[in-house]
């Protein structure tokens, strides 16, 4: 049972929950509506990732994105499909430098473990995730925009095991609360580079995303 709580705590840490991360539309100017294309790299204890993301934000409150990653470590390898949708709460202005946005978000994911005595064993994990996220637009020159960001959510995760000796059997992991601590550069509006710290589960995880924006 504790290997099996580990393993998901080291998963939550892997994919970044929505919302604690901020909003893409952030990124947007007031009023605009757009594509974002992005691709990622995480990294935490014993554990790799690497993927893309797609968003749109439909205005510039209301966004929703889907990422698509492969992750792995000595014992597994799996593949992830996270979809998610934001809402940016409240914009920065030049009096008012904060921005404050929410969102919800599930990460769907096969696993397949080969242990050592041969035996598969399949697993379909669901992750649900509720978060919030603080962070400030700091215009740093002409072009190229600062964004350190904080941010908080709720993460619950369950999964389905098929196991050639016990069949297939549910389980539910704790909910548990993760944190995240970053910052995001913007370059002539379309470029973006997000570096973001992950705290779950008594560890810490980094994810690396490249964006480019798109009108």
């Amino acid at each position: 049972m504790l290997m099996r709580i580990l393993f998901i705590s080291s998963l939550v840490l892997v994919w970044l929950p929505a919302g604690i991360a901020g909003a893409q539309q952030q990124y947007l100017d007031p009023g605009e509506a757009g594509f974002l294309l992005g691709g990622l790299f995480s990294r935490s204890e014993g554990y790799s990732g690497f993927g893309g993301r797609a968003d749109y934000a439909f205005t510039d409150v209301l966004g929703a994105g889907v990422s698509l990653q492969r992750a792995e470590n000595m014992d597994y390898e799996w593949i992830e499909f996270a979809p998610s949708v934001t809402a940016l709460a409240v914009r920065p202005s030049k009096r008012w430098p904060v921005g404050l946005s929410f969102g919800a978000g599930y990460a769907r994911i096969r696993q397949n473990r080969l242990d050592e005595d041969s035996i598969h064993r399949n697993r379909r994990i669901s992750i649900y995730s509720f978060g919030v996220s603080l962070y400030l637009r700091l215009e740093l020159s002409r072009g190229l925009v600062l964004y350190p960001t904080v941010g908080d959510a709720y993460t619950k995760a369950g999964y389905d095991v098929d196991d050639p000796d016990l069949g297939t059997y549910h389980e539910s992991g704790k909910g548990q609360f993760a944190s995240t601590f970053g910052f995001a550069v913007q370059a002539q509006r379309r470029f973006v580079f997000e570096a973001t710290g992950v705290r779950a589960g008594g560890k810490i995880s980094y994810v690396l995303s490249l964006i480019l924006l798109l009108d």
